[in-house]
């Protein structure tokens, strides 16, 4: 086979590409390839320095300590879908057949729970106004006697040493004497009397007070 005409056979069959000018249609930048070493030195050590950071790349906090529990769980959702595809789940006999009754019956339970709940509460607070109520009063009666002791005590304390005097003065008698002396925390002998007063003069005293 001739090389050569094989060569010049498309010129025959492709008239016009053969028309067309023979020229390069790719080009290059200008000293692409004169600084392409320089441009290619550039980025190595800009990768070098990126990679000598420090952080550069992070992990979560124990990631390796958890990386085993992780990797067991993963497994173990990747069984439950396979079950799930071929077995699906099941639930009770009669389960949806039984939830309507169950249902009634936890609302009965709470209604009745509730109840209890509201009557204790009731209860319980009888019990402490009660017991409040009790304390007011205990407290209000000594708030009276106090007040009824101050009273009396006040009023006593405007009776005067010489008031006292003149109503026992008048309304005591001989037999009051011994009374008033211990009370007045005086010691009193009779026999001091008898050097200022005579027998006569006691005598006399005597006959007139009894």
């Amino acid at each position: 086979m001739d090389s050569g005409n094989n060569e010049n056979s498309w010129i025959n069959e492709s008239p016009l590409l053969a028309a067309l000018d023979i020229k390069n249609p790719f080009s290059v930048p200008f000293n692409y390839f004169a600084e392409s070493k320089d441009r290619i030195n550039g980025l190595c050590m800009v990768e070098n320095a990126r990679f000598n950071l420090e952080e550069e790349f992070s992990i979560p906090v124990s990631y390796f300590e958890d990386l085993t529990a992780q990797i067991e769980t993963r497994i173990s959702e990747d069984n439950l879908h396979l079950l799930a595809a071929q077995h699906g789940f099941k639930v009770k006999q009669n389960y949806f057949t039984e939830l309507e009754s169950k249902i009634i019956n936890r609302t009965e339970l709470d209604k009745v729970l509730n109840k209890a709940t509201v009557v204790s509460l009731k209860n319980n607070w009888f019990k402490y106004a009660a017991a409040a109520a009790l304390v007011a009063i205990v407290f209000g009666s000594v708030l009276f006697f106090n007040n009824q002791n101050r009273s009396i005590s006040s009023q006593l304390n405007k009776i005067t040493d010489q008031d006292i005097v003149s109503y026992l003065q008048i309304n005591s008698g001989i037999g009051d004497t011994p009374v008033i002396f211990e009370n007045i925390n005086l010691s009193i002998n009779l026999s001091d009397f008898s050097s200022e007063f005579s027998d006569v003069e006691l005598e006399n005293y005597i006959n007139t007070t009894l």
